[in-house]
C-alpha cells in the first residue's frame, strides 16, 4: 500500500510540474491581457485622436479606435495559438436554466459551512458524507457567492475543502467549488493533443429544478521518443467533475482526477450511456469517479 501511495505521489508531482488544466482563472487572465494592452494601444494613440476629436474628424476618430481594437483582437489570438489547450465553456452550449433568474435585486448566499457539509440557504444542503472535517483555512469569511447576470465576470472560487479518511494523498482535500453563474463561468482547459477530448453527461434533473450531472475532461498522452523520455504530458490524464446548477445559475461543482491505463476513444465512449461511460472511466482512472458520488450527496434542507 505505501508503495502504491509513493508511485501516486510521484505521478502527481510529475503532472503539475507545468501549469495544465487549471479550470477556474483564465477567463480572468484573458480579460486583464485585454485590458493591458487596450491601455498601451490607446497611450499611444492619444496624441493624434484628441487633436482629431478638436477638429471633429468622427470618421478618422473611428478608423483608429477600429484599428486598436484589431490589434487587442490579434495579440489575444496569438495568445490562444500559443497555448497547448483551448479554453471551452463546457456547460454553456449544454446546460440551460428552466427560467431566467432575476437579477435586479439578487442577494447573497446566507451560506453555513462546517465539518458535516454545506447549507447554502437556498433550500438545498450538501452533505460531506464520512468526512473527517475541513481542511483548515476554510471557509473564508469574506467569499460572498450571489446570482450572477452572463454579462458580469464573477469567476470561479473554492468555497470549502473536506479531508476524508480513504484519500491515498493526506493533504489532497475535495474541494467544492462554487460561482454566482457557473454555466457561463467555468472555463476549461482542453487539451490540444489527437484523441483528447471533453464531454458533459447530464443526469435527470431535480423536480425542483436543479441541473446535475458529470463533466469528463481528457488528456490523450503525447508520444515520448524513448522510455526514459516519458514525464506527465506522456501520461493519460482524466478529470472528471460532479456538478449542481441552482435555479438561480448559482452552482458548485467538485473534481477528481486519475491516469487511466488505456486509451478512451471519444468515438467509442459516445457509443455508450452516460451511466455506462462513466463506469468505464472510473475504472480506468483506479476510481477517480467513485469518491465524487459516494462522498457528497445534495438533499432538500429540512
Amino acid at each position: 500500500m505505501k508503495k502504491a501511495k509513493e508511485n501516486f505521489s510521484v505521478q502527481f508531482d510529475e503532472l503539475f510540474e507545468k501549469p495544465k488544466l487549471k479550470a477556474y482563472n483564465s477567463a480572468k487572465m484573458r480579460i486583464l491581457l485585454a485590458v493591458g494592452v487596450i491601455a498601451v494601444a490607446f497611450a499611444a494613440a492619444a496624441p493624434s485622436v484628441f487633436h482629431y476629436l478638436s477638429v471633429k474628424k468622427t470618421a478618422d476618430t473611428v478608423k483608429d479606435a477600429q484599428t486598436v481594437m484589431e490589434s487587442v483582437q490579434k495579440n489575444l489570438d496569438e495568445f490562444d495559438e500559443s497555448l497547448p489547450y483551448t479554453e471551452v465553456m463546457i456547460l454553456r452550449s449544454k446546460v440551460y436554466l428552466d427560467q431566467k433568474p432575476n437579477y435586479r435585486n439578487p442577494k447573497a448566499y446566507q451560506l453555513k459551512i462546517d465539518d458535516s457539509g454545506i447549507d447554502f440557504g437556498n433550500g438545498y444542503v450538501l452533505h460531506a458524507q464520512s468526512s473527517k472535517g475541513l481542511y483548515p483555512g476554510y471557509p473564508d469569511p469574506s467569499l460572498e457567492v450571489k446570482p450572477t447576470p452572463d454579462d458580469e465576470y464573477v469567476g470561479v472560487d473554492v468555497l470549502a475543502q473536506y479531508v476524508f479518511a480513504e484519500n491515498a494523498y493526506v493533504d489532497l482535500p475535495s474541494a467544492v467549488y462554487i460561482s454566482g453563474n457557473l454555466i457561463s463561468n467555468l472555463e476549461i482547459q482542453v487539451d490540444k493533443s489527437k484523441g483528447s477530448w471533453a464531454e458533459v453527461l447530464k443526469k435527470e434533473d431535480d423536480p425542483t429544478g436543479v441541473k446535475t450531472g458529470y463533466m469528463l475532461n481528457y488528456h490523450a498522452a503525447h508520444a515520448a521518443a524513448s522510455s526514459d523520455d516519458i514525464t506527465a504530458s506522456d501520461k493519460n490524464f482524466l478529470q472528471i467533475y460532479r456538478y449542481w446548477i441552482f435555479p438561480d445559475g448559482v452552482g458548485i461543482y467538485l473534481m477528481e482526477s486519475g491516469f487511466p491505463k488505456k486509451d478512451l476513444l471519444k468515438s467509442e465512449m459516445q457509443k455508450l450511456s452516460s451511466s455506462d461511460q462513466l463506469n468505464l472511466a472510473n475504472e480506468a482512472a483506479d476510481g477517480a469517479y467513485s469518491g465524487l458520488a459516494t462522498n457528497f450527496e445534495l438533499v432538500k434542507s429540512k
